[in-house]
């Protein structure tokens, strides 16, 4: 999270066509307290939204 900006987000493609190999950055993001929100967006193979608070 260090290169991400404060109010940044994070996409990660193919999250669930690659659900297996995404899993683990899911799970960091997710008990990361700087991270406001983190998603998985059916477009296309799958987006994966993380976004940094401010």
């Amino acid at each position: 999270m260090r290169l991400l900006a404060p109010g940044g987000v994070l996409a990660v493609d193919n999250a669930l066509s690659h659900a297996e190999e995404v899993a683990p950055l899911r799970a960091l993001l997710e008990a990361d307290e700087r991270c406001a929100a983190v998603s998985v967006h059916p477009v296309g193979q799958g987006q994966l939204l993380a976004s940094r608070r401010n």
